[in-house]
């Protein structure tokens, strides 16, 4: 078998007498017991591990590591990769890796999940990555499936609802196909958040004949809404040259509704003021953007243009409005003779 080496682990011995004694009451009260072990056959599968240069190459096919499952849990119990986070790896000696599957680099996480590793014929693992991979690349795997990976379709629902006072909501799904050399990819994600927040003040000041107070509330409620559509599409014209297409629109409006009341009362008036302001913003955005990635030798790749560009068009909105009262109360107090002044 191609890529397999089987190890058939022989141990022969001849075992003495093993008693086991059963002690009841006494030592006289006892159970003896001769065994003896025949030949013993232990047989385990381990992968191929090949060194060319800085490359560590690990044949899956055959191994124990083809029957975990998935990538993910394939690479947990690879040599030289160690874990640390949930479908966060690193090449050890030499931190975060780029993915390539057949050739072909993937930054999604869902290949850990969606790539089953019986499918998987060997992993490349590159710790000094030359010219043909962008600069700054600390590692490289490359994961060589038995068969390319053919064309699929998949769908992911996700949602996160929290309470506090109010309610906030955020339920998204992403849509996800490919064909031939077009992958395309849809998010949609919705969001909803509620909050309300009390505040209670008040002041008392106390005078020789009179006490001055002041009262605040304050009532804020605040309510937004987010939509926001992500439409990404790449076309491969061939392994070496790939054109990427992405639109993103984005919608938020929010709404702020803020009650005022303040009191002020002194020893001949009291002055009540009410407001309420109210307070809507709205904001579009539409966003489009292309770029080109290439090889044009065996160890040169290109991006054109080096810093992606951006099409935007953002509409914003926003309204203010307040409203309120302001009344004064007076209360005369009585003449006494304690504050009366007689004339001659």
């Amino acid at each position: 078998m191609n890529n397999i080496v089987k190890h058939t682990l022989v141990f022969a011995s001849i075992l003495s007498i093993m008693p086991i004694m059963a002690n009841a009451q006494t030592d006289k009260d006892s159970v003896r017991y001769d065994l003896k072990l025949d030949t013993v056959h232990v047989t385990a599968r381990r992968p191929i591990i090949k060194t060319e240069g800085s490359k560590d190459i690990v044949h899956v096919k055959g191994s124990y590591l083809g029957k975990l499952g998935n990538l993910g849990n394939m690479l947990v119990a690879t040599p030289g990769i160690s874990t640390v986070g949930q479908n966060m790896y690193e090449v050890v000696g030499k931190g975060a890796p780029k993915y390539y599957v057949d050739g072909r680099e993937v930054t999604s996480q869902d290949i850990f999940k969606t790539i089953k590793s019986s499918n998987i014929d060997r992993i490349e693992i590159e710790r000094e990555p030359g010219g043909k991979y962008p600069a700054g690349t600390n590692a490289v795997i490359n994961i060589i499936t038995i068969r390319p990976l053919t064309d699929r379709i998949s769908l992911d629902l996700y949602n996160t609802a929290t309470f506090k006072r109010k309610v906030s909501d955020n339920p998204s799904f992403e849509f996800k196909a490919n064909k031939g050399v077009w992958t395309s990819s849809l998010t949609y994600d919705y969001a909803t958040f509620g909050n309300l927040n009390k505040e209670t003040y008040f002041t008392e000041i106390a005078h020789p004949d009179y006490t001055f107070r002041s009262d605040e509330s304050n009532n804020n409620y605040m309510r937004s809404f987010s939509h926001t559509v992500t439409f990404a599409n790449d076309i491969n014209f061939s392994p070496n040259h790939r054109l990427s297409l992405v639109y993103n629109y984005a919608h938020e409006k929010e709404h702020t509704n803020d009650t005022e009341t303040l009191t002020y009362k002194d020893r001949t008036k009291t002055t009540l003021m009410d407001v309420i302001r109210k307070e809507n913003t709205l904001s579009n955005q539409n966003t489009f953007s292309m770029s080109y990635a290439g090889k044009t030798g065996k160890t040169r790749t290109c991006f054109y243009p080096p810093t992606i560009p951006s099409l935007t068009m953002t509409q914003n909105t926003q309204a203010t409005r307040q409203t309120g009262r302001h009344y004064t109360t007076t209360t005369h107090l009585p003449i006494t003779m304690a504050n009366t002044i007689l004339l001659p």
